[in-house]
């Protein structure tokens, strides 16, 4: 594949972002279709969600004629991005709007489902997008996901509460004109469910085409395609074994330290784009400071919160990720013994105290000093909160 066949993808993680975001009401009217008690609410916060939409699309294009809909209708070629952005702002809406404007977004959504019709070139079976049939497959593969990437990569849900998600969700398919009877409404359902299509899922040239381009996208800067890997390797690790099969992947082990590599790249991407956060905190550990001084976008997101004057707190070894960033020179701070020379390298002045306060940064020296630690980073944080 060659960046020149496609539309640029720059601006994937952006544009995602800011859709899902413009998807969520200011001043909802009422609490929706699904309410802030509901497992759906504190699913869709979760850090996983790229790994979710991506998983999704990845099982959704294995339906011969979802995936013709989307190849014929979508102009994913000239505009990579927008089907991903597209569908965040919709899951958004449907899940943290109020009724009314979940209704609004779905009824949209039936009425562009009502256009997208034809012939599917592989298996030359007819196809039309308002067809529940095809309803229900998206919808499952869209549910399924947010469950197997929850236990894989998030914070896995109890069964209870898996099968309460898969409930809720029930709801989401009615929306888009799918019968609730249809709809499975727990995760043994669901499993049944998926199994039941698996024998009329395949590969089709089209699938292998436009999941190729989001897996590697044209267009994107090194610091946001270093995230986009993490978040690929992630996607394609969560999907079942047979459809990874289906698209001749490698099979995808994630060790213990793949799985926190990742999650770190997803929390980049959500205080990055999703959040504004009020500070800043990096805890310690070799391993984790070793990401953080190897990752650009890390590095830039570092910068940007000192360069807003938010208040940091930092200990241990993770006081490696402010020498790349250049925000050790000209500090008094205090670190893991092991950093000494490293810091004063970099121009800092490092202390051998349990804890050092510098303008709108706090540092703590190692695990014994994390209640001393904890106490000063409170105090900064309520004063930055105060000014």
């Amino acid at each position: 594949m060659t960046a020149d066949l496609y539309a640029t993808a720059a601006g994937l993680i952006e544009r995602s972002a800011a859709a899902y975001v413009s998807g969520i009401p200011e001043a909802a009217a009422d609490d929706g279709p699904l309410g802030p008690a509901s497992v759906a609410w504190r699913v869709s916060t979760d850090l996983t969600s790229p790994v979710t939409g991506l998983r999704s699309l990845l099982m959704q294009a294995l339906h011969p004629l979802a995936m013709a809909g989307v190849d014929q209708h979508s102009g994913w070629r000239r505009d990579p991005v927008g089907r991903l952005a597209a569908t965040s702002a919709y899951l958004a809406t449907v899940t943290f709007g109020d009724q009314a404007v979940a209704l609004h977004a779905a009824a949209r959504v039936r009425r562009i489902h009502d256009h997208v019709r034809g012939t599917d070139p592989v298996t030359g079976r007819p196809y039309a997008a308002s067809d529940p049939a095809l309803l229900l497959w998206v919808h499952a593969a869209q549910v399924d996901s947010v469950v197997a990437a929850g236990n894989l990569i998030g914070t896995a849900p109890s069964a209870a509460a898996s099968d309460r998600y898969v409930a809720e969700m029930v709801t989401a398919a009615e929306l888009v004109g799918v019968a609730r009877p249809l709809v499975p409404a727990s995760v043994a359902e669901l499993e049944r469910y998926v199994a039941s299509v698996r024998p009329g899922l395949s590969c089709t040239p089209a699938a292998a085409e436009s999941m190729a381009c989001l897996l590697d996208p044209p267009g994107l800067d090194e610091e946001v395609a270093e995230i986009w890997q993490d978040v690929r390797d992630a996607a394609i690790a969560v999907l079942p074994e047979w459809a990874r099969q289906m698209y001749s992947y490698d099979a995808a082990s994630l060790s213990p330290g793949r799985r926190t590599e990742i999650r770190q790249s997803l929390g980049v991407v959500d205080a990055m784009f999703r959040s504004q956060p009020d500070a800043l905190l990096l805890p310690g550990g070799a391993v984790n400071a070793g990401r953080l001084r190897t990752e650009p976008a890390v590095q830039s997101f570092i910068q940007q919160i000192n360069g807003a004057g938010k208040p940091m707190a930092v200990i241990c070894h993770a006081l490696w990720g402010l020498v790349p960033a250049g925000l050790a020179r000209g500090r008094t701070v205090t670190s893991y013994h092991t950093l000494r020379d490293d810091l004063r390298n970099a121009g800092a002045t490092w202390a051998n105290r349990e804890v050092v306060v510098h303008g709108n940064l706090v540092t703590g020296r190692q695990p014994s000093d994390v209640p001393a630690f904890t106490r000063e980073m409170l105090n900064l944080f309520a004063a930055a909160r105060g000014a």
